[in-house]
């Protein structure tokens, strides 16, 4: 085999390990990578030495891009099932030189022209064939040269492996596979062909597909197991004291107005990992958020071993920023870079510990928007560098399938090795002509063939929508219901409301057919006082208040509109929730129902009431006789 260095080199030691393949490297211990000509030298002198044993079977590949699915045995019987000395992989295309197209034979069935990425035969033909053969620059040509000819193709008994029986190239052909499982063996399935190829090779352009499968070939992932390549060069910080834990830079980016800042700084607070073996790195490019981020540098700085701030009014730009992270991280010794933008929240407090472990140049905890499929990962993308979805995209943002995925595009919060960031040919940038950062990030490092991965092993946390995040308001979060639901109930929501609506729960009832449960919390009944004082306008108590759909709150006060006379609700049922505390913001008030002279005064903030509105509960605002009695109320028609 001829070596190529990095992420893909690892895989495909991987692979053979797994299924117990003997390799022998062609340009091991060479400074530089060797160029055709002086490649095809050493597989001719390899070959040479190999020929003392005629008979011996000998498979060769280039490694970089190449994955084995299957035992050497399978090799063996594909290869003498078709009976050739020599067999080739095949390709769709006719390459380097295209004039010798018309020169192939023609084939009934299968690629007809040929790729020398892959050849098995027997080791005294090879070796006839790459000594006896003229002078070339390439392996490709020779190969070719040797199989356009009739004679020559007889000669060394050389074939092709028109339907990728045991050589399956993707360049071309991504269409005619498909990932298939039988039991614990994932495989590829040449549908085309109704073949099961052994040697899976990423050439031409298809070097990412080949990364999505490799996530599931050679024993990695299968629907029984789970993912088993996760265990892979894992480590533990179990057993390590807080003082040999390893040091990281911790890089927070606030570069757009965000939901639910505080959230994010406060599980920032309560990672657990300890921030004495952390240096702080923050740029906040939004003014709006420049009390907040402040005040949290503060108040948690000092916890850190050092820190660096770069404020909004430095006007740093977001790439330049990023890029100043890396060189903040390696002035401070760190072992790894941990980048987290405003819209990941984390709410495994074991992520920075979980990512460590995991043991990988770079990795990013899988975060989605709830309710939705927009992630932080892509699994695929389009060949100018856009989102594509890959096969297993949806099966993996739903959780169906966990494990640690090779991705082309990560973003919003990853981790780094240092090794990553020492070495000036595997360095990170967040510059590329006038790509975003993040894929101007993810473009360097595909070009630089490393492995992104995104681990959905555990559930580390979420993705805010900021997309339309307006900060005009007060209490902006409150707006926020219909864009971030779940962020948006956690604040507000009271932690027992989904156990006061479920099924077979039974309810306080303070008056007959009367009920009483939590929904908010006092966050949101205060928040909400204070959004409708600064908006400004009331009714008088009339039957036309400022609503919508029948949704509105009100308000009494002993010089304004102290009580409300007795009166039926124009719904089916209304529901009624307190916003303050009676005997402390307010003096008297309440509701009482005429017809069973039934009183609630001691209303629960955030609690609702639930009644019917016509009928039966005629029903009146008590007066207030000091303070000012909030409420929201809405009118509910089935």
């Amino acid at each position: 085999m001829r070596r190529k260095a990095g992420d893909s080199y690892k895989r495909f030691l991987r692979s053979t390990s797994i299924f117990g393949y003997k390799v022998k490297v062609l340009d091991v211990g060479e400074k530089e990578e060797l160029d055709e000509k002086k490649h095809l030298e050493l597989l001719k002198k390899e070959f040479k030495a190999l020929s003392q044993d005629k008979e011996k079977i000998v498979l060769f590949t280039e490694s970089g891009d190449v994955v084995f699915s299957a035992p050497p045995v399978r090799v063996i019987e594909e290869f003498e099932s078709s009976a050739a000395d020599i067999l080739v992989s095949a390709d769709g295309f006719c390459w380097p030189d295209q004039t010798l197209e018309s020169s192939f034979p023609r084939v009934e069935r299968g690629k007809r022209f040929l790729n020398s990425g892959g050849f098995v035969g027997r080791a005294g033909t090879i070796h006839r064939m790459l000594s006896e053969a003229p002078e070339e620059t390439s392996l490709q040509l020779l190969i070719t040269h040797m199989y356009v000819k009739d004679t020559t193709r007889d000669k060394y008994n050389l074939k092709l492996d028109h339907l990728s029986t045991l050589f399956q190239n993707l360049n071309g052909a991504t269409g005619d596979v498909e990932l298939r499982f039988a039991g614990k063996e994932a495989y590829l399935q040449n549908t085309l062909y109704n073949t099961v190829p052994v040697v899976v090779r990423g050439n031409g352009h298809t070097d990412l597909v080949l990364n999505t499968l490799g996530s599931y070939l050679a024993r990695s992932w299968n629907p029984e197991d789970g993912c088993r390549s996760c265990w892979d060069e894992m480590i533990s910080l179990d057993e390590k004291k807080e003082e040999e834990l390893p040091r990281l830079t911790m890089g927070v980016f606030v570069e757009k107005a965000t939901p639910f800042l505080e959230e994010f700084l406060d599980k920032i607070d309560n990672l657990l990992y300890p921030s004495s073996r952390m240096d702080l790195f923050v740029h906040n490019a939004v003014e709006y958020h420049e009390e907040m981020v402040s005040g949290w540098v503060k108040a948690v700085g000092e916890t850190f071993i050092s820190v660096k701030y770069i404020k909004h009014d430095e006007n740093i730009k977001e790439w330049h920023a990023r890029n100043a992270a890396i060189d903040y991280c390696l002035e401070h010794e760190c072992q790894y870079l941990f980048v987290i933008d405003s819209e990941a929240q984390l709410d495994n407090p074991f992520t920075l510990k979980l990512l460590i472990e995991q043991n990988r140049e770079i990795v990013a905890p899988m975060m989605i928007r709830p309710y939705k499929a927009w992630s932080n990962f892509w699994g695929a993308i389009t060949n100018d560098g856009f989102y594509a979805r890959s096969m297993d995209y949806m099966e993996i943002v739903q959780s169906q399938r966990r494990g640690l995925w090779n991705v082309p595009y990560i973003s919003s919060c990853y981790l780094m090795q240092r090794s990553l960031l020492d070495n000036d040919k595997k360095r990170p940038s967040f510059i590329k002509n006038l790509l975003d950062p993040d894929m101007a990030l993810c473009e360097n490092l595909r070009e630089k063939g490393i492995f992104m991965y995104v681990s959905n092993r555990v559930d580390f946390g979420h993705l805010v929508n900021a997309d339309k995040f307006e900060t005009r308001r007060l209490n902006n979060e409150l707006w926020q219901l219909f864009d971030n639901r779940w962020d948006w109930e956690q604040r507000y929501l009271h932690p027992n409301y989904t156990h006061a609506v479920s099924e077979n729960t039974t309810n306080e009832m303070p008056c007959p057919d009367v009920y009483w449960f939590p929904l908010f919390k006092e966050r949101y009944t205060k928040e909400m006082i204070e959004t409708f004082e600064d908006y400004g306008i009331w009714s008088d108590g009339s039957n036309n208040p400022p609503r919508a759909i029948m949704n509105f709150m009100v308000r009494y006060k002993p010089d304004e509109q102290p009580f409300l006379r007795p009166h039926h609700d124009t719904s089916t049922y209304t529901i009624n929730v307190a916003l303050n505390k009676p005997g402390v913001d307010y003096q008297g008030g309440g509701c009482r129902f005429v017809r069973y002279n039934c009183s609630i005064t001691n209303s629960r903030v955030g609690w609702v009431l639930m009644h019917p509105g016509r009928l039966t509960h005629l029903h009146e605002g008590l007066r207030v006789t000091q303070g000012t009695r909030y409420i929201i109320v809405s009118f509910v028609d089935p």
